[in-house]
């Protein structure tokens, strides 16, 4: 052991390679870190700038089934455009015009949340316009798209939902409202003999027998028998 003037040279150069250890590891451990993290990002940015984006239009029954079947593909973004904030079966909405009482609450078994599925973008806005690439939205938004689905489903005049009031408590006073018309009507003049028109006169019927009811169409049959 070396020893100069009461310093000892082995312990001292011991200590330095400690140091000269500790900061080699640290630099080493910092730097590999780092390169990870830039690399991870940019990969998963790349990843995400690779995904096809999917625009859904309408969430129906249409949209909401094609919605989940997208959402478990990893390589998509999709987003959902819809101008309510909720669901409501449709088909079902000529029975409420016949019933006498508990309307809202028998509408209301029809009308369902939206069905979030995760890792998709659900905005509440109409479509006012659609190219092959883009979807311009009623809040002022453009949505650029890979591939579009338009489920915007059927459209029955006395039925048709308003998009100017996106609200469920307002869907379900429009019901009611037609509902009370009805039951104040003492003729009816139902016009298309389809499913819809058929439907709704049975239930008419069936509960208000006393009223008179009239069905055009333009067909000699009525599709219930054809």
């Amino acid at each position: 052991m070396i020893t100069i003037k009461g310093f000892n040279i082995g312990l001292l150069i011991s200590i330095k390679l400690t140091q000269i250890v500790l900061n080699l590891r640290w630099f080493y451990t910092t730097l590999v870190k780092e390169s990870w993290r830039k690399c991870h990002s940019k990969n998963k940015s790349k990843a995400m700038s690779e995904k096809k984006r999917v625009l859904v239009i309408g969430y129906g029954g249409a949209g909401s089934q094609a919605t989940a079947h997208l959402a478990k593909n990893p390589n998509l973004r999709v987003t959902v455009v819809t101008p309510f904030d909720f669901m409501e079966v449709t088909l079902c909405t000529a029975k409420f015009l016949g019933l006498k009482e508990k309307v809202e609450e028998e509408h209301d078994k029809y009308m369902f949340p939206l069905l979030k599925e995760d890792n998709v973008e659900y905005v509440i806005a109409s479509c006012t316009s659609l190219s092959n690439s883009s979807a311009t939205l009623s809040n002022g938004q453009t949505i650029d798209f890979d591939a579009c689905v338009v489920a915007t489903g059927l459209k029955f005049p006395i039925f048709q939902l308003d998009p100017s009031h996106p609200s469920k408590e307002f869907r379900n006073s429009e019901i009611m409202g037609l509902n009370s018309s009805v039951q104040k009507a003492k003729h009816i003049v139902i016009s298309g003999g389809g499913p819809v028109g058929c439907e709704a006169a049975a239930d008419i019927k069936l509960r208000s027998p006393d009223k008179r009811l009239v069905i055009f169409s333009i067909f000699y049959f009525l599709v219930a028998y054809r």
